[in-house]
């Protein structure tokens, strides 16, 4: 049994080791620490400093192991839970570092840091409501706790609720009045609710405290070219560039505008910049694809897209545009493979089957709940929403209705995956991920609502489910009023051969699956009767 003597010297040992590991000295932290492990295999301070090591040195799986071992020895030090789930983290383990973290406050409520992280493991998962729950929690700790203000605006930010976020970064500002990121995101939320004027001021002001920011020069130039200030923007982007010559987006943004003025040759000079930078940027590939096939340079485009999808094979905006330039170069065969709308395209109806006895019942609730979503903002910039509103990420709780019908559409993503027949020359059919997600939200369209032809880019397998519709649309028209259309590319693309299209009529209750490459759009209706459908994201995760 260890002595007194003995307990202060391991004290005496570790804190040097501490010390060590706060000045970041991780090699002599692990050399001290292990010499009081020699003397004390059993020491759960020392092993729980060899496992913080560990997690820092890029070695979870071993932090993982020591850990565990600590707590063995010692389970109620919430320092040890809370290290735990950092290393859980470190290996995208959420849902363990999760509980390690719930753990933790369990063991001490107000470890406002196990608060913060269990936050951030919450984001990360997609629970977005409860990230934000648990940012409000931590603020309840730490009234003056900016970065939980800061992460909390940028989550508010994502859910569509602008004025919300625009309240927390303002309450960041009067702990760190002199932060330029806070003044920069600042900006960004008042430019997304339409308060133009302070988001230039807010830009501005993050410009004045460092003048070196190479961000708040970029977000400054997205504010002005989403004024269609053309020339300041691009003023903007050069500053940028100028402070950081490889920020790849700068560059990207900086060809878009060109674009917008009709400057072509110079925004495919950007674009090339651009992809010089980071050869993977897939933006900037894209979109010279586009410029290509707009330029009559099918074979330019095709040989770009080949060349990208060989490095990333699943990227959806650049297997849209293979599709278009195999069609425009005539190699229909291998057109028509890429984009067999029958194959791929799979409408199912929601019954028993999926979880959904009471389909009548169930629509209902979620109309009820969607109708009065906060988040929901009409025709939202960059989206492809007109005459209608779109809303964030839909919270689904554990039982309410939209978790109801999220657990559907995960039944029926399941079974189109067990149904794909494998086909390894396929882009998308040998794409399948093991681990995925949803991320969904909605759309209500009234009179002539429509939306745009898009792809969803982050995403794998895309759809959409139709929970109310006009009785004009259900009646079937003729010219598809209210219809979702696949195939179809923008307008802008001005292809020389019409691709084929397949137009799907809505059912309340009709699910459809998609590849998210493949172009959508929906047709305007005529009617005074709302058209609500929630759309969704199969996004793949890391294993």
């Amino acid at each position: 049994m260890p002595t007194t003597g003995d307990r202060a010297s391991e004290a005496g040992i570790l804190e040097t080791a501490v010390r060590h590991l706060r000045a970041g000295r991780l090699q002599q932290a692990e050399t001290v620490t292990r010499e009081c492990l020699a003397a004390r295999p059993d020491s759960s301070d020392a092993l729980h400093i060899l496992g913080v090591i560990a997690t820092l040195a890029g070695h979870a799986e071993q932090a993982i192991s020591l850990i565990e071992k600590a707590i063995a020895g010692k389970p109620d030090d919430a320092a040890f839970h809370f290290s735990l789930g950092n290393a859980w983290q470190a290996q995208r383990k959420l849902q363990q570092a999760e509980g390690a973290y719930r753990q933790a406050l369990v063991l001490r409520p107000g470890y406002v840091e196990a608060q913060m992280n269990l936050a951030i493991a919450l984001e990360a998962q997609g629970a977005l409501d409860r990230s934000c729950a648990a940012y409000r929690r931590a603020l309840e700790i730490a009234p003056d706790l900016y970065q939980a203000q800061l992460n909390l605006g940028n989550l508010l930010q994502e859910l569509h609720l602008y004025d919300e976020a625009v309240a927390a970064y303002r309450a960041a500002l009067r702990s760190q009045p002199d932060l330029p990121v806070i003044h920069t995101n600042l900006g960004n939320a008042l430019l997304a609710s339409s308060r133009d004027a302070e988001a230039l001021v807010a830009l501005r002001r993050a410009i004045e405290i460092q003048p070196d920011f190479a961000q708040a020069h970029f977000n400054l130039g997205a504010a002005l070219q989403h004024l269609e200030r053309w020339d300041e923007a691009m003023d903007a982007y050069r500053q940028a560039i100028g402070i950081d010559p490889k920020m790849v987006s700068a560059h990207y943004n900086l060809a878009r505008a060109f674009e917008s003025l009709a400057r072509t040759d110079e925004a495919i000079q950007a674009l090339r910049h651009a992809m010089e930078i980071d050869p993977g940027y897939g933006e900037a590939q894209a979109r010279l694809a586009t410029l290509l096939l707009k330029g009559g340079q099918p074979q330019a485009a095709l040989a770009l897209c080949e060349d990208f999808l060989t490095r990333r094979p699943g990227a959806c905006g650049l297997l849209a545009l293979k599709a278009f330039a195999l069609l425009e170069t005539g190699q229909n065969e291998a057109f028509s493979r890429l984009s067999d709308l029958d194959r791929l395209i799979r409408p199912i109806k929601v019954d028993a089957g999926l979880g959904v006895p009471d389909l009548e019942s169930l629509n209902q609730a979620l109309a009820a709940q969607v109708l009065v979503d906060p988040t929901l903002i009409y025709e939202p910039p960059h989206l492809a929403t007109r005459k209608g509103r779109q809303s964030g990420p839909l919270m689904a709780d554990a039982e309410g209705p939209v978790a109801i019908l999220c657990r559907a559409i995960s039944r029926a993503v399941e079974g189109y995956i067990e149904a794909l027949t494998p086909d390894p020359a396929h882009p998308h059919l040998a794409a399948v991920p093991g681990c995925w997600r949803l991320r969904a939200w909605v759309t209500i369209l009234e009179a002539q609502g429509h939306q745009l032809p898009h792809i969803h880019p982050s995403a794998w397998l895309s759809g959409v489910y139709y929970v109310q519709l006009p009785t004009t649309v259900q009646a079937g028209p003729k010219d598809g009023a209210g219809a979702i259309e696949f195939g179809r590319p923008p307008e802008d693309l001005a292809l020389s051969v019409a691709p084929p299209v397949r137009l799907i009529r809505p059912e309340e209750g009709l699910l459809v699956l998609f590849p998210s490459y493949l172009y959508h759009r929906t047709l305007p209706f005529e009617s005074d009767q709302r058209r609500i459908s929630i759309a969704f994201d199969v996004i793949p995760e890391p294993l």
